[in-house]
């Protein structure tokens, strides 16, 4: 795909690639793209999710209006999120 190696620091590799005018495509098939979303959405979207449940499970006895304001906030914002990550594994 004419992605050059650079260098790579503990997690993180670095790749360049010339300039070209046009669409950048990191991931050039279907698979890898659909894995690299997968693994976002299982990293953070799922995170999200559950660090949800457990701050409004423990704060819901003893604050229930902080509760009902942040779940206005946090729920659609978590739906808007796992419709786009649907979107984005059916588009290709």
């Amino acid at each position: 795909y004419g992605w050059e190696f650079v260098t790579s620091c503990q997690n993180f590799v670095i790749f360049r690639k010339a300039a070209v005018k046009g669409d950048l495509e990191i991931y050039g098939d279907r698979e890898s793209k659909l894995e690299f979303v997968n693994t976002i959405f299982q990293r953070r979207y799922l995170l999200s999710l559950g660090l949800y449940f457990i701050l409004s499970g423990t704060n819901m006895s003893s604050h229930p209006g902080f509760v009902l304001g942040f779940s206005l906030i946090y729920i659609p914002l978590l739906l808007l999120l796992g419709l786009r990550f649907y979107r984005m594994i059916k588009s290709d």
